[in-house]
């Protein structure tokens, strides 16, 4: 079993590519449209892992509106 991105990486980015989908205006229904064709259902639980700590550590002094670079 290959190890997953989320446990391998934590919360990296290429800021690039943030930037260049906030340009396009790529949102989470694209995200999620992306992520039900091309992950395989374990990858996809990894990214529910991976959202729910995101949220988790944002607590309540997270921006509601606008996204954030972890």
């Amino acid at each position: 079993m290959r190890p997953h991105a989320m446990e391998t990486t934590r919360f990296d980015c290429d800021c690039d590519k943030v930037i260049e989908m906030e340009e396009l205006g790529i949102g989470a229904e694209e995200i999620l449209q992306y992520a039900r064709a091309l992950l395989p259902r374990d990858d996809l639980r990894a990214l529910l892992r991976g959202l729910e700590e995101i949220l988790t550590a944002s607590g309540d002094n997270g921006r509601e509106t606008e996204p954030s670079v972890v």
